[in-house]
């Protein structure tokens, strides 16, 4: 950016953002449940209005309670929805506008999973998509959008296809047009 700038090409510094999934982040309502529970205040600064919810910033804290305290779904409907942290740096997030997004293979077939689903995206608009880990896309896509079957099972399909169709007074007919 710094080099661009000097250099004229730009007039503003470039923008970036990590796109990461929701479980990357502290839910306010489970923090709130935690620390109900005894053993557990020294976990209190996570709720300071300015403290970062990424828990991959947090190597402080253990695993399970990172497990305890991670967002898994975020709707309306939450008691914490006018208070979350996490849902107001989401829509922050999502209203601006970046020169650069990142984001591993899972984010992005799950943005494409919306998209199809006619959901709201998990991408704002891009026209050139650069994706961590992208030798795993393949893999990743085929289990996410894909259905394996295995021999036995298209057998089975060949079979009833069979016997459906032979019970069919058409199925000769085709059949002879086909030889």
């Amino acid at each position: 950016s710094d080099i661009l700038l000097n250099c004229g090409i730009i007039k503003k510094p470039l923008t970036s953002i990590i796109r990461k999934g929701k479980e990357h982040y502290i839910c306010d309502k489970k923090l709130a449940t935690l620390l109900d529970q005894k053993n557990t205040s020294e976990y209190r600064y996570l709720t300071e209005k300015n403290e970062d919810i990424d828990l991959d910033n947090h190597k402080e804290i253990k695993n399970d309670i990172k497990m305890k305290i991670k967002v898994k779904s975020c709707n309306n409907s939450c008691l914490y929805v006018h208070k979350c942290r996490y849902k107001s740096f989401y829509n922050k997030n999502f209203e601006e506008n970046y020169d650069f997004q990142i984001c591993n293979h899972n984010y992005f077939l799950a943005d494409l999973k919306a998209k199809n689903r006619k959901n709201k995206p998990l991408l704002p608009q891009y026209q050139l998509a650069i994706i961590d880990e992208a030798h795993k896309l393949e893999d990743v896509s085929r289990d996410m959008f894909g259905d394996k079957l295995e021999y036995k099972e298209i057998h089975n399909i060949m079979e009833k296809s069979s016997n459906f169709l032979s019970n069919r007074e058409d199925y000769y007919e085709v059949i002879g047009t086909l030889k």
